[in-house]
C-alpha cells in the first residue's frame, strides 16, 4: 500500500479552501457592491458600415433584462428594456442635437465678443439641415439583484455607400456620455460655469484677452480630473474595425480649445480595459501607444496644413516628428469634422523612435516638465542658462555646451522655424527632451534634443521675406548665445540654403500642396457644411492652401538671396 503524504495533501486541503474562500469573497463584494461583470450580453452585429437596413439582436442569460439607449447615455434600469430586434436604419434623417449646442465656442456669442473687444471670429453656424449621423446603441444586461454587465457600445454607418465624400477617410467615432461633455457643471467641451463664474454684475472678474481662446471656460480643464471616459471605435480605409474599446478623453490645445470642432487627447488605461493602443495598426511606424490624438488643426483649423506638411517634408532632418492619418470624426454619433489622427511625444514615443528606456525619459513643453518628475525642470533651466549665460565664441565654452545639447538636432530644429517663419515660436510652443542617465544606445548619451511641435502659426505668405534669424535672436537668450559662435552660425545658415534647396524647395511644395487638397477636398467640404454652412467655402481651403504655397515661393527667393552666397 502506498504512503499518504499528508503534509502534501494538508497543503493540497489548505489551497482548495484558500480558493474557494476567494471565490466566495469575490462572489460577497460583487453582490453588496453591484459591480460589473460579463453577463454574456452580446449584439448580432459588430460597429461598421452597412448598405441597408437591418434588424439588431441582443441577447444575454434568461435570469437578466437587457436595457439600452440610442442617445449615447449610459443605460440603466430606467432606460428602454429591450423586447425585440432594433431596426437599424439611416440615422441621418433624425433631428440633430449635439450639433446644436452653442455653448461650445464664444464664437457663438457675438454681442460678448463685441462688447469685449475680442478678435478670433471663425464663423461658426449651426447646421441648417440634418447632418450625417451613425446609429449609437449602448446595452447592459441587469439581473434580478441588480448585478450588471459590462455596458456594451456599438456604433452603425448604414446607407454610406451613397455618400462618396466618405470613402478615403478613416472613421473614428467617439461615444460619451453627453453630460461628460457639454453638462454646464462638468461638461469638458462646453463654456460651462467656468466664465460664468468669472463674470459678475455685467463684468469679468479678471480681465479678459483679446483672444477668447484664452478665455476661463470648462473646456480649459487640465490634467487627470478633466478626463472622461469614452467608447472609441475606428475604422480603416477599407472598414476593417482597428479599434474597438472604452479609453480615457481630453480637451487637447491651447487657444484652439475655444473652436468649435476641438482637438481630443485618447488615453489607454487599465481601468478602461486596455493598457495600450494598437498603433499598428493605424501607423506605417507605428507600436504599442500609450495615446493618441486627434487633431483639430489648432490655428490652422481652415486648412491643417503646416503640422503635416513639417512632419511630412522634414522627417530626414535630427529633430522629432509625429505620425499622420487623416480620419472623419463622429461624436456621440453626430458628424464632427475632418480631423488628424497622430501620434503623442510621450515616453512609449521615445522608448520605440529612439531605444530611450520608458522611465529614463525627460520632455520639456514650452518651459515645463511633460515627461519626468518636477525637479527635472532644473537640469533643462541649467542648460539653458549656462548656454545664454556664457560666450560660445570661446571654443571651450562651445565644445561643453555640444556635450549637453546635440548640435545637430539644435540646427536642424532653429534652422527649420526660421525657414517658416513661426510666429508663435520661440516664446512658445517649444519643446525637447533628453534620457537622464548615460547608458546604452546613441541616443540614450544626456543630450538634449528638439521636438517639432504645433508650427500652425508659420507659413503667412507675409513674412516669407522677413529675417527671422534676428526676431529669434530677440527672444531667445540661449539661440542668441550660440550665434555668436561663428562656426554655429555658418551650419545655421547653411542649413537655410539646404532646406531651400532640397526639403522646402517650390519644386517640392507646390506638387506637395496640390496632392493634399485633392486628398482633403471632400473631408473639409463636409467639415465646412457643417460647422460654417455658407459663412465660409472649400474655395476658402484652396485659397489658404495656395497663400503657403506663395509664403515657400517667396521664402526661397529670399533665403537664396541672403545666404546662398556665403554657404555654395
Amino acid at each position: 500500500m502506498a504512503k499518504i503524504n499528508l503534509r502534501q495533501c494538508n497543503c493540497r486541503i489548505v489551497r482548495l479552501f484558500t480558493g474557494i474562500a476567494v471565490l466566495l469573497l469575490f462572489f460577497i463584494i460583487a453582490v453588496t457592491t453591484n459591480i460589473s461583470f460579463d453577463r454574456g450580453l452580446h449584439a448580432s452585429a459588430d460597429s461598421g458600415f452597412y448598405d441597408d437596413s437591418f434588424y439588431l439582436k441582443l441577447s444575454a442569460p434568461d435570469d437578466t433584462k437587457i436595457y439600452y439607449t440610442l442617445n449615447s447615455r449610459i443605460p440603466d434600469e430606467n432606460s428602454y428594456l429591450y423586447t425585440e430586434p432594433l431596426l437599424i436604419s439611416d440615422a441621418s434623417k433624425n433631428e440633430n442635437i449635439y450639433s446644436m449646442i452653442t455653448d461650445v465656442s464664444f464664437d457663438f456669442r457675438k454681442e460678448l465678443l463685441l462688447q469685449e473687444g475680442a478678435g478670433d471670429d471663425y464663423g461658426y453656424k449651426t447646421p441648417e439641415n440634418p447632418i450625417d449621423k451613425a446609429t449609437v446603441v449602448r446595452a447592459v444586461a441587469i439581473d434580478g439583484s441588480g448585478n450588471r454587465s459590462n455596458v456594451i457600445t456599438k456604433v452603425y454607418w448604414v446607407g454610406y455607400s451613397q455618400k462618396e465624400a466618405y470613402n478615403n477617410y478613416n472613421i473614428i467615432s467617439v461615444v460619451t456620455d453627453p453630460d461628460n461633455l457639454f453638462s454646464y457643471e462638468t461638461g469638458i467641451y462646453v463654456i460651462g460655469h467656468t466664465f460664468d463664474d468669472n463674470y459678475e454684475n455685467g463684468k469679468p472678474v479678471t480681465p479678459l484677452s483679446s483672444f477668447f481662446g484664452e478665455w476661463p471656460a470648462n473646456y480649459h480643464m487640465r490634467g487627470i480630473e478633466s478626463e472622461r471616459e469614452a467608447h472609441v471605435t475606428l475604422l480603416g480605409k477599407n472598414r476593417d474595425l482597428i479599434l474597438d474599446g472604452s479609453y480615457g478623453i481630453r480637451i487637447q490645445g491651447k487657444n484652439s480649445r475655444g473652436a468649435a470642432n476641438k482637438s481630443l487627447n485618447i488615453f489607454a488605461r487599465k481601468k478602461y480595459g486596455s493598457s495600450s493602443i494598437n498603433g499598428t495598426k493605424i501607423f506605417p511606424d507605428g507600436y504599442a501607444m500609450k495615446s493618441i490624438n486627434l487633431n483639430c488643426g489648432g490655428n490652422a483649423i481652415r486648412n491643417k496644413l503646416p503640422d503635416f506638411l513639417i512632419s511630412s517634408l522634414a522627417g530626414n532632418l535630427d529633430v522629432s516628428t509625429l505620425s499622420y492619418q487623416p480620419c472623419l470624426l463622429f461624436l456621440d454619433g453626430e458628424f464632427w469634422g475632418l480631423y488628424w489622427l497622430t501620434s503623442r511625444y510621450d515616453s512609449k514615443y521615445f522608448e520605440n523612435i529612439y531605444g530611450a528606456y520608458d522611465d529614463d525619459i525627460i520632455e520639456i513643453k514650452t518651459g515645463a516638465v511633460e515627461i519626468g518628475q518636477p525637479e527635472d525642470i532644473n537640469v533643462y533651466n541649467e542648460m539653458v542658462d549656462w548656454i545664454s549665460s556664457h560666450d560660445m565664441s570661446i571654443p571651450e565654452n562651445y565644445n561643453e555646451a555640444c556635450d549637453q545639447i546635440d548640435i545637430e538636432s539644435c540646427i536642424d530644429y532653429y534652422a527649420t522655424e526660421i525657414y517658416i517663419a513661426n510666429d508663435d515660436w520661440p516664446h512658445n510652443n517649444t519643446a525637447l527632451w533628453r534620457t537622464k542617465n548615460i547608458s546604452h544606445g546613441k541616443f540614450s548619451d544626456g543630450k538634449w534634443r528638439w521636438i517639432f511641435f504645433d508650427v500652425n502659426m508659420a507659413m503667412f505668405y507675409i513674412y516669407s521675406r522677413s529675417d527671422w534669424i534676428e526676431y529669434t535672436m530677440e527672444k531667445d537668450a540661449m539661440f542668441a548665445s550660440l550665434m555668436r559662435n561663428d562656426g554655429f552660425k555658418q551650419k545655421l545658415e547653411g542649413r537655410l540654403v539646404y532646406l531651400a534647396e532640397n526639403n522646402f524647395n517650390p519644386s517640392v511644395i507646390d506638387p506637395f500642396i496640390d496632392e493634399y487638397k485633392t486628398m482633403m477636398t471632400d473631408g473639409m467640404a463636409l467639415e465646412f457644411e457643417r460647422f460654417y454652412g455658407d459663412n465660409h467655402t472649400i474655395d476658402d481651403f484652396y485659397e489658404e492652401c495656395d497663400l503657403i504655397k506663395t509664403f515657400f515661393d517667396q521664402r526661397y527667393q529670399y533665403i537664396i538671396e541672403t545666404y546662398g552666397e556665403n554657404n555654395p
